[in-house]
């Protein structure tokens, strides 16, 4: 004898599999781009010869992340960024772009500008992200992670006690503005600022695929 389900159950059966349908259509469509932040200027724009670059830089794809060394937002997303950036480092440029929102940031970048004169400015990023404090990084521990990098400790610290770098802080300020950018992290893929839930590696990598295959 075969079994009939009741039509309620039916009905609970073919509802269910709607929200499972549904549910893998808006999963698949999550990953995207948020218009309502749109750069003002072309990324090229406020990209110039003494920024640091990670990747290959004859690629055309270009991922910039603006970034305070010192929000917690930006933290959280620096695993992300360092592994997708690890995966596709042979075929996008990236660039970490300081936009420091707090005046007790700026010796934080500063360090990273001196870093990269010996071409460790991600070094130096790394360091700072790994040991955050609150209020800001003292100098002192600054001239410590510099001495980490090479330095000497002392030389490091007057050189960021001097402050010779804090005019070029304000630039990278300025251009992130220009930008249009207001808050931190704001990460974008050839232009187009990457969307709050898409900053997960399953999708900056569907973003990063997606921009490859038009450059094709």
């Amino acid at each position: 004898m075969t079994s009939r389900l009741p039509v309620s159950w039916l009905s609970v059966l073919y509802t269910a599999i709607l929200l499972l349908a549904g549910t893998t259509v808006a999963t698949a469509q999550q990953c995207g781009f948020d218009d309502s932040r749109a750069l003002d200027v072309p990324i090229t724009e406020v990209l110039d010869e003494n920024d640091p670059m990670m990747g290959n830089p004859d690629a055309d794809v270009v991922m910039v992340e603006f970034f305070d060394p010192n929000c917690p937002h930006c933290r959280t997303l620096h695993p992300t960024v360092k592994e997708v950036v690890a995966q596709y480092e042979d075929r996008i440029r990236y660039y970490a772009k300081p936009f420091p929102l707090w005046d007790y940031s700026f010796p934080q970048v500063e360090a990273m500008l001196v870093a990269g004169r010996i071409g460790k400015f991600y070094e130096m990023v790394e360091l700072q992200m790994e040991n955050p404090q609150n209020g800001g990084i003292p100098i002192e521990d600054l001239a410590t992670m510099g001495a980490e990098l090479g330095f000497s400790a002392d030389r490091f610290a007057d050189v960021l006690e001097a402050g010779p770098l804090q005019g070029r802080v304000r630039q990278l300020q300025q251009q992130g503005r220009r930008a249009g950018v207001r808050s931190t992290p704001t990460l974008t893929i050839n232009s187009q600022v990457v969307a709050g839930n898409s900053r997960s590696v399953a999708c900056l990598s569907q973003l990063l695929d997606e921009a490859l295959a038009e450059q094709q």
